[in-house]
């Protein structure tokens, strides 16, 4: 079996002035970390076992501790499995076309690392290349194993035109079904999580053009569209909040126009608000100004005593609403890996989508909810927060860290959503109705006990009256 191609072999079949390379104008914004971000906790923004693209590339990296090293290089055997099982079994005619197109968006794919690895040798372009190829065709890999594995699940949701796209997809040889049987539960959940991570990126058209390829479809736009079933599959596996499959792939759908790469796509899903009317499938997308300027929101436990009722709902951060006493919130899964996914999103809104306030505002709600273990539970019992790992004080503890090195403002929703909350916990009679509901209402036997006791005072009204009534009468009588 033939090896990949290195960087000579690289040069000789695609030249640095190949009249086909153009400079791309759009950008795919793949960063480091800003380091009042990176210092809470570092770990959170470096991947476990996987890397993908240069940041985090031993090969660019000569200062990378050698464990780390040592840990990357051991998947590099699976990159050029996938490599490998794309162009030598499949399509080998297709190498050279796609490191042409890659060649193509050389520019655009350099300068999205902030010009770090921009050299003028062509050499160290010809080493970039294959990196981006190599780990372009290694994820498209990785998603088509996930999406075959959850394709049983995700058909129940999909149309028959996609059923047979995706059907055709599950038949096509890659690399997971074959060699994932080795790898370990806990190395694959760490690889779907390092994926996701904001510095371990690579620019999307390349991974979808590896796609292209590795599912052998016949137009950009099949390929487009095998993506948004791939990103769903992802999407329901990793996300936090709780979305039926259906509304995550209407999420999907149409967000790999234009976006940059997978962390984007993850964003966008997680910020949707998917149209409630069952017939609509059109997104909207909350990208009103922010509020400068935040009051304090009262505590779960507070908001508990002042008679408002929490409830947990399918739907993403941007699906809140507080209606007739009632504050309804996304249902989250709190696992150990929450934290990290969502400092990535905090990092990739602060740093680059800056005219949203989506993730920012969502946590800092949830910060102010939450200051107690027994605001955890609460929330817990009111099925907000499922599946929490843990114990309370430890998911305290988390959401109350998330939220450091950042400023505290709201979108407009939010903004109006603790408004109104906080102008309902103001009343002192629904502050005193709450806990005579919660001290004599709130269960069955205490509620049998006052209708006794009321129906035995009545009665006994009712004995005092008819005595004065006799004893009136007796005594007009006499």
């Amino acid at each position: 079996m033939a090896e990949f191609p290195t960087s000579e072999e690289l040069r000789l079949l695609i030249p640095c002035d190949d009249p086909m390379t153009t400079k791309e104008e759009q950008l795919y914004p793949i960063f480091r970390v800003p380091a009042p971000l990176r210092s809470i906790a570092p770990e959170k923004f470096s991947p476990q076992v996987l890397s993908i693209g240069p940041l985090h590339s031993p090969a660019w990296n000569s200062e990378m501790p050698q464990h780390l090293c040592s840990i990357y290089s051991e998947m590099d055997q699976y990159k050029l499995i996938s490599w490998r099982k794309i162009f030598r079994e499949d399509m080998p005619d297709q190498e050279v076309p796609f490191l042409r197109f890659l060649h193509q968006h050389k520019h655009a794919m350099l300068a999205s690392y902030g010009g770090r690895f921009e050299k003028d040798h062509k050499r160290h372009i010809d080493k970039f290349v294959n990196l981006v190829a190599l780990d372009s065709c290694f994820v498209a890999s990785l998603l088509h194993w996930l999406f075959q594995e959850d394709f049983p699940y995700l058909k129940q949701k999909m149309s028959m035109d996609e059923i047979i796209m995706a059907t055709k997809v599950c038949t096509t040889a890659h690399l997971f079904p074959i060699y994932s049987r080795n790898l370990p539960r806990p190395l694959q959940k760490a690889m779907l999580e390092d994926i996701l991570l904001l510095e371990n990126q690579v620019p999307l058209i390349a991974v979808k053009q590896a796609i292209k390829i590795e599912s052998k479809c016949r137009s950009d736009e099949e390929a487009e569209k095998i993506l948004e079933l791939f990103v769903a599959a992802l999407a329901h596996r990793v996300l936090p909040f709780s979305r039926s499959r259906r509304n995550v792939l209407y999420s999907v759908k149409r967000l790999s126009v234009g976006a940059y790469h997978l962390m984007d796509m993850m964003y966008s899903i997680v910020c949707m608000q998917v149209d409630p009317h069952p017939t609509s499938e059109i997104l909207h997308i909350n990208s009103a100004p922010f509020e400068p300027t935040v009051r304090g929101m009262p505590s779960s436990n507070r908001i508990y005593m002042s008679g408002i009722k929490l409830r947990g709902h399918w739907g993403s951060l941007n699906e809140i609403s507080f209606d007739n006493g009632k504050l309804f919130l996304p249902k989250i899964h709190v696992g150990d890996d929450t934290e990290r996914y969502f400092r990535n999103l905090i990092a990739y809104e602060s740093c680059f989508k800056t005219d949203r306030l989506d993730v920012v505002s969502y946590l800092h709600l949830m910060d102010f909810l939450i200051d107690t273990p027994e605001d955890v539970s609460l929330l817990v019992e009111s099925k907000v927060i499922t599946e929490a790992i843990g114990s309370n004080e430890k998911v305290a503890e988390m959401w109350n860290s998330l939220c450091r090195n950042t400023m505290c403002l709201f979108s407009p929703k939010y903004k109006d959503v603790s408004e109104r909350v906080q102008h309902y916990c103001k009343s002192p009679w629904r502050m005193m109705w709450a806990e005579f509901y919660r001290s004599n209402l709130s269960k069955p036997w205490l509620v049998a006990s006052l209708l006794s006791a009321a129906a035995l005072l009545i009665l006994t009204l009712l004995i005092l009256w008819y005595t004065v009534l006799i004893y009136n009468n007796d005594k007009k009588q006499s």
